[in-house]
């Protein structure tokens, strides 16, 4: 190498180091771990708010698991006051908090504590990170217990600076529709099925009628008239005959107009009306040796 080349090598070999050395940098960056915590048990000022108090400790610590600021690794078995007795330590102070992180092997302690104030529940977390003696606080009061329950993800937010959630964006309002234009119908198959199933009822009636007055000519036809009653008995029976034979005749004829009228009922109201040409007409016609009635349209 002479010595016109040597500075540009220099250089190259300088900008290549520095790039990896940069790149080792974000790297690390990247990859370093969250500092660990621990939640002490929740303090309760008032014994009405242990139900409440229960609920916040696990929301809280539920909410700092998904907020990735730090890495949960357990609540202590003991209250605030007995790891205090563990450690010596009596006081909310730094140093105490600094010895207990000590103790319970973690960076970050985590202390929340519910209070009565007034009307009001007052939830406050307290979170000191011995790694830089930083002893960080948020708190929310609210009356009711559904309400300070949903504000432990904007206090914990506030704990870590961190900036509040966007709020959701709201739906685009929908788009109005036109209303649909359905086809008139007509009443439909019902009224023709319920006269056609009349007319049915009725044949079926007209037909034991009819048996009937067939029993009784047999009965007429078989009596014995050899004394005055029994003549009036087999008349008596022929009288019935007779009269259970114009019964039958008459639901007969009856029987038939429904049914006939229930199947055409149905015919006509049963489709759907799409215009005059094509809606089914009935037409009387009358000639000099008939009479009859014209189906017209289309079915």
């Amino acid at each position: 190498m002479d010595a016109s080349t040597r500075p540009a090598a220099y250089f190259a070999i300088f900008a290549i180091l520095t790039t990896l050395l940069g790149f080792s940098a974000d790297v690390g960056a990247q990859e370093a771990p969250l500092p660990t915590a621990a939640q002490v048990q929740l303090r309760v000022g008032d014994p009405s708010l242990q139900s409440l108090g229960a609920a916040l400790q696990r929301i809280v610590r539920s909410e700092l698991e998904g907020l990735g600021t730090v890495r949960m690794s357990g609540t202590p078995a003991l209250p605030l006051e007995d790891l205090q007795l563990m450690i010596g330590c009596l006081g909310e102070t730094d140093e105490c908090f600094a010895a207990m992180a000590t103790q319970l092997e973690v960076d970050v302690v985590v202390l929340p504590t519910l209070d009565l104030v007034g009307d009001e529940r007052v939830l406050t977390v307290v979170a000191f990170d011995r790694r830089d003696n930083l002893r960080r606080s948020a708190r929310r009061a609210h009356p009711d217990d559904e309400a300070l329950a949903g504000s432990v993800r904007s206090l914990l937010r506030e704990l870590y600076e961190l900036p509040p959630e966007p709020e959701p964006e709201p739906l685009p309002p929908a788009e109005p529709r036109e209303p649909v234009e359905t086809p008139s119908r007509g009443p439909g198959i019902v009224p023709g099925v319920v006269i056609g199933a009349v007319g049915l009822a009725t044949l079926g009636a007209a037909i034991g009628v009819g048996l009937a007055s067939g029993r009784a000519e047999d009965d007429y036809r078989d009596a014995s008239v050899r004394t005055i009653e029994e003549v009036d008995a087999a008349l008596a029976r022929r009288s019935d005959a007779a009269r259970l034979g114009t019964t039958a005749t008459a639901l007969y004829v009856a029987g038939g107009a429904l049914t006939i009228a229930g199947v055409v009922l149905a015919v006509l109201f049963g489709r759907e009306k799409e215009d005059d040409a094509r809606a089914l007409r009935l037409v009387p016609q009358v000639g000099p040796s008939s009479i009859g009635l014209v189906v017209g349209g289309a079915l």
